[in-house]
Formats: structure tokens, C-alpha cells, sequence
């Protein structure tokens, strides 16, 4: 019998990790460009949004960058897509620098406040979001389901993308993001 119920709590634990969830509702929020403009991002729009939140420090965010960008040239024409970096530890000029070191071709925004990351409750880089035109979340969460590129089974964003772009669909999508923690200072 406790083999049973092992076997049954790690079914449940793994569903629960890769499960369809609720989504939490998102409003829009103001975030700084690297030149101090403000830029209004999670609202309505002509085209769905694709937000990536990313660092230039992260192992696991620094992984994705060329997996990032190769959605972004995949989907250019499709979607809005931007990156946010809200780690308060990476200054501008490195944010700015690890952009076109890794050839970024979307803008990357700052989040010095934290609005963003706390309205919606990032935790970890990388981490996606992915909003139809009307500004509802539609997927939340990780890029794809390994950090190493060759032991990748599940493009789980990717799968999102091409049921929302092909009129299929999205229900609220949720997956456990992994990788390294927000970056404050404390003061």
C-alpha cells in the first residue's frame, strides 16, 4: 500500500507541474526603456505579446538567449515581442551590452520598481509571458522543459504561440518556470 501511495504522490506532483492552470488575471504595466522613455506593456493591442523576462547574469536566462531570439525572428511578424530585465544588480550599460552581444533583435526594457515583477509575480529569469490583443494572459511560464537544447521534449511556448496564431484555442497555460531568482538590493 505505501508503494501505491508514493507512486500516486509523485503522479499527482509531476501533473501538478505540468498541468493546465487558471491564470491569474495581469493588468498592464509601465516599464523604462534603456533610454528612460516609459513603455506600457501587458495591454491591448493590435498584435498578442510576447514578454520575456531575462538577466545577463542568470546560467539558466543566459541559455535561452539564442533560443529567444530565434522566436523572435520566427514570430516577428505575429507578435509584439520584448524582453525585461528587473534585476536591480545589472546596470544599463550591461543590460544594454548583453543585448547586442547576443544580437537581440527586441528592445529590452528595465523594471527599477519592480511593477512589473511584482503585479505579476515573476520569481525566477527566464520566465515568458505570452498576451492576446485583448490582454488576457494566455501562457505564463517556461520557454521549454531543459535548459541544455538537445535534451529539450516540450517547446512549450512555442506550442502556444502556434495554437494562438493558428485561431486554436489557448486556455490559460501555465508552467513552472525555472532558473535563477530576481535581484534586489537591499537597502
Amino acid at each position: 500500500m505505501q508503494n501505491f501511495a508514493s507512486r500516486l504522490f509523485i503522479f499527482v506532483f509531476y501533473l501538478g507541474l505540468s498541468c493546465s492552470l487558471a491564470l491569474a488575471e495581469i493588468k498592464p504595466v509601465i516599464v523604462r526603456s534603456l533610454d528612460g522613455k516609459e513603455v506600457l506593456v501587458g495591454d491591448k493591442n493590435d498584435k498578442p505579446q510576447l514578454i520575456f523576462i531575462l538577466a545577463t547574469r542568470c546560467p539558466v536566462s543566459n541559455a535561452y538567449n539564442q533560443r529567444m531570439e530565434a522566436i523572435a525572428q520566427d514570430y516577428k511578424d505575429q507578435l509584439i515581442i520584448v524582453g525585461v530585465n528587473p534585476n536591480e544588480t545589472e546596470s544599463d550599460e550591461e543590460v544594454k551590452n548583453h543585448s547586442v552581444t547576443n544580437q537581440f533583435s527586441f528592445p529590452i526594457y528595465r523594471d527599477p520598481e519592480f511593477k512589473l515583477v511584482n503585479s505579476w509575480k515573476v520569481k525566477v529569469t527566464p520566465e515568458v509571458f505570452l498576451i492576446d490583443t485583448n490582454g488576457k494572459l494566455i501562457y505564463r511560464g517556461r520557454i521549454d522543459d531543459n535548459q541544455e537544447v538537445d535534451k529539450v521534449k516540450s517547446n512549450d511556448l512555442r506550442n502556444a504561440i502556434e495554437k494562438l496564431i493558428h485561431g486554436k484555442a489557448v486556455n490559460g497555460i501555465e508552467t513552472r518556470p525555472f532558473g535563477c531568482t530576481i535581484k534586489r538590493i537591499s537597502k
